[in-house]
């Protein structure tokens, strides 16, 4: 268990050291426009989704892909002349 969190822990690490190299080499203005564009990128992506799910709520659309409940139907069990259980197993082993 402890070999997988420092595999773990060392990814996480590289992944860290590649993207403070990526941002190292952006200057000051570079990395405030990609992290502002980002942050509407997202802030727009989820608002859509928000609003979408609910616009959706309770159109006939959105519950016809709900399946119908159904019963759990039983087993088809093939019945041969002995019953195998734990009673019957002793009574079983007597008649041979």
């Amino acid at each position: 268990m402890k070999y997988i969190r420092h595999i773990f822990k060392e990814i996480g690490y590289g992944i860290s050291d590649f993207l403070r190299r990526l941002c190292g080499s952006l200057s000051e203005d570079t990395r405030l426009i990609v992290i502002i564009s980002m942050l509407l990128i997202f802030v727009v992506g989820n608002l859509y989704f928000t609003i979408s799910t609910i616009y959706n709520w309770g159109h006939a659309d959105g519950k016809k892909t709900i399946p119908e409940v159904q019963h759990i139907e039983g087993v088809d069990i093939i019945k041969s002349g002995v019953e195998r259980d734990t009673i019957n197993l002793q009574e079983y082993y007597e008649k041979e």
